[in-house]
């Protein structure tokens, strides 16, 4: 599984968003809206899943 995410990774996902980072002013602005909910939810889920340690 993990060589499946990793050739994913690195031959799917990262070009696909290196075309959607790259110019923000191409796309449309419904669609970065989408994009940037879907990145702070992410954010939300990963840190949910592995939260910060508190500061001592």
């Amino acid at each position: 599984m993990a060589r499946l995410f990793s050739r994913l990774e690195s031959r799917v996902f990262r070009p696909a968003m290196a075309v959607f980072t790259a110019n923000d002013a191409v796309l449309p602005f419904p669609l970065r809206q989408a994009l940037d909910r879907v990145d702070a939810r992410l954010d939300v889920l990963i840190y949910d899943a592995f939260p910060l340690p508190k500061a001592s």
